[in-house]
């Protein structure tokens, strides 16, 4: 690296670390608060599970409980953070946005030098990209994982080469964007990456596949936990929602004037964050009369094209087509924009490539650029002045303690309804069967924003007290907002309100099985009449077993653990036991019976709970311990460490083959 390329990227950390700098004391961004009230829950959980030497692979604290490593969003893997143990929480979050700001930077600018452009043109680019409302927008709004993604499309891209020996760099930059947390950040990556490739470098496209390849195995104890974790869960239709996530007509007046000036900040920033700077948008429509045709052109404008079809999403004839499943888990056709604003970077760098006379102009074009940019974004970056809302831990015997007390009030993210067992954006998918329309409407009539949600169960009810709610063992329902005609307990902060709910115990016996063989024989549960204590719905249930419960259960203790729980007591007779935890792929049972501990099935109940077949006939039940063992995990696992020896055997093994050769 030159001297005037580490000073131009001097500049653009220095411009980075002063835009940041309000947020320093608190680390946490205003007005919206995704980055407070779900990753900063996910990443201590992720932190207080490494630091007690337990890998998190369950997380207790969300919808009753749910897989923690296989959802991406965790980042349990990402390498960056790292930098979560060297901070204290929250003020993290200002050093972790602000070194991927800068690796946005060094990234893209070494790439734009590798592909042998001026250093003015490329710290002119660098800073039109970096401080662009699309990515500074990214702050306000509290998504720090899908800014963690992008400076790696742009290694990707610097380590691409027509020769094998850049394929482990390339693997190992692809598994950390893998590792970064955002899928739909990581399929767009992909995207560019591809066409870029396709229609610069094709001789390069095999070995990108190679890595990609590569990726997939060395990373199969990520990535095979995240697809089990994306076929057992869903998320609300997303037709409405992702409409409201994409472009409109309206959306390009932020071309020329940046955004706060059409709506306030809120949560459909992505389809307003179209400005990046005055100066580059009159400067790329003024040398568009001049463009030449050229591989790097045609490039720029496939990737302009392609990005804005999809940002229109819904409002486009082909997205109901293009975007079927897993495509139907990118909830915001707007980001795909960024391919938009890649292209229309490369293709204004071309046309002011080509004209000499213009380059003499770029320093001070780009410090007008800089000034510009800055003084239009420095205002959206605020600390989040407000206390911390956190909550009460309700505790009781048999109940479980929802989140650390330490913490903001986790939310469910999606419907951003606040309540102490929720703040992802995937939720199990036979929770909402027959459901989500209802939802849905609520959602887009304008005047509601949806009906009553505890994120446990999607109810088309606004009954807090319905008996798919109370199965799972709640005692209490938080939320920031006050529904008429509910039992309220007096607040905890001035807009939080809590509302009790008549819960069941952690374990009980019922007296009645009702197999079904199907989860769209569930929508019984909407009309079900007696208790679950009575009857209970079970999936698939073994045609030998009996359909009553014949035995006792006495209770001794309950104890629960982040991925564990243990029953001690006694059962007699045949009892199908029913645990308020949520059914999940990969949870193990076995039970205590005279001395030896034998295998026991776990069965899906009721939609969403665990129910167990016990018998206690010859010989009492006196424990029962289940623990999370996710297959999934453990296969990628072994495919990863087998992969990595193949690789070592491979290399060594080739590397004593040529020194053989080179010998005789």
């Amino acid at each position: 690296m030159k001297r005037k390329d580490f000073l131009f990227l001097l500049v653009i950390a220095l411009v980075s670390f002063y835009l940041l700098l309000p947020v320093l004391p608190s680390g946490l961004t205003a007005p919206l608060n995704d980055q407070a009230e779900h990753y900063w829950p996910q990443r201590h959980y992720t932190k207080e599970q490494l630091i007690k030497g337990e890998l998190p692979l369950w997380n207790p604290y969300i919808f009753g409980g749910v897989p923690h490593l296989a959802n991406p969003q965790a980042a349990v893997f990402y390498p960056l953070s790292i930098l979560f143990y060297f901070f204290t929480m929250p003020q993290i979050f200002f050093w972790f946005i602000l070194v991927h700001l800068i690796l946005l930077a060094l990234f893209f600018y070494a790439f734009l030098r590798r592909e042998q452009w001026p250093a003015t043109l490329a710290f002119f680019l660098t800073s039109v990209l970096t401080f662009s409302s699309f990515i500074i927008y990214q702050i306000p709004a509290g998504h720090p994982v899908s800014l963690s993604g992008y400076p790696w499309i742009f290694l990707i891209l610097l380590f691409s080469a027509n020769h094998p020996a850049k394929i482990g760099a390339m693997t190992l930059a692809m598994i950390g964007f893998y590792f970064s947390g955002h899928l739909q950040i990581f399929f767009i990556g992909l995207l560019l990456i591809f066409i870029y490739l396709t229609l610069n470098r094709l001789s390069e496209l095999k070995y990108f596949f190679l890595a990609l390849a590569l990726t997939a195995f060395l990373a199969a104890f990520q990535i095979l936990p995240t697809l089990e974790f994306l076929s057992q869960t869903t998320k609300l239709s997303w037709s409405a929602l992702a409409e409201s996530y994409s472009l409109d007509l309206a959306s390009f007046r932020t071309l020329f004037l940046p955004a706060r000036n059409i709506q306030p900040l809120s949560y459909l920033f992505e389809k307003y964050n179209l400005y990046f700077g005055l100066l580059p948008f009159w400067l790329f429509l003024f040398t568009l009369v001049s463009v030449q045709k050229s591989r790097r052109t045609f490039s720029a404008i496939i990737l302009i094209i392609t990005g804005l079809l999809i940002s229109f999403g819904p409002k486009l004839f082909f997205y109901n087509w293009l975007f079927k499943s897993p495509l139907t888990y990118f909830r915001v056709p707007a980001r795909f924009y960024f391919l938009t604003l890649v292209g229309i970077l490369l293709l204004l760098g071309e046309n002011v490539r080509r004209q000499t006379k213009l380059q003499k102009f770029l320093p001070v074009i780009t410090l007008l650029t800089l000034f510009d940019l800055f003084s239009w974004q420095k205002d959206l970056i605020k600390p989040l002045n407000r206390p911390p809302r956190t909550a009460i831990r309700f505790s009781e015997r048999n109940a479980r303690i929802f989140t650390d007390a330490n913490l903001f009030i986790n939310k469910a993210i999606m419907l951003h309804q606040f309540n102490l067992n929720g703040y992802d954006a995937l939720i199990p998918n036979y929770f909402i069967q027959n459901h989500y329309q209802a939802v849905l409407s609520g959602m887009a009539g304008g005047e509601k924003r949806g009906f009553p949600v505890t994120y446990l169960v999607v109810n088309r009810l606004t009954d807090f007290y319905h008996p798919l709610i109370h199965q799972w063992g709640i005692s209490y329902f938080l939320t920031d907002r006050q529904y008429e005609n509910q039992k309220i307990f007096p607040l905890i902060q001035k807009d939080i309100f809590v509302y009790p709910l008549l819960a069941l115990p952690g374990v009980f016996p019922t007296e009645q099985i009702f197999p079904v063989d199907d989860l769209l024989e569930y929508s019984l549960l909407d009309k079900i009449d007696r208790p679950i204590e009575r009857i209970c719905y079970v999936l698939n249930a073994p045609e030998n077993l009996p359909r009553f419960s014949n035995g006792k259960l006495f209770t001794e203790s309950l104890d629960i653990f982040p991925e564990k729980i243990i029953w001690r007591g006694k059962i007699t007779g045949f009892i199908w036991v029913v645990f308020t935890e949520p059914f999940y792929s990969g949870w193990r049972a076995y039970r205590l019976k005279n001395g030896h501990w034998q295998p026991a099935a776990i069965y899906r109940g009721n939609r969403a709970l665990r129910i167990l077949p016990v018998d206690g006939c010859s010989d009492p039940v006196e424990e029962i311990i289940q623990f999370y063992h996710p297959v999934s995990f453990y296969f990628g696992l072994a495919v990863s460490v087998l992969t990595i020896i193949t690789l070592l055997v491979y290399y060594f093994l080739f590397r004593s083959q040529k020194f053989i050769i080179n010998i005789t």
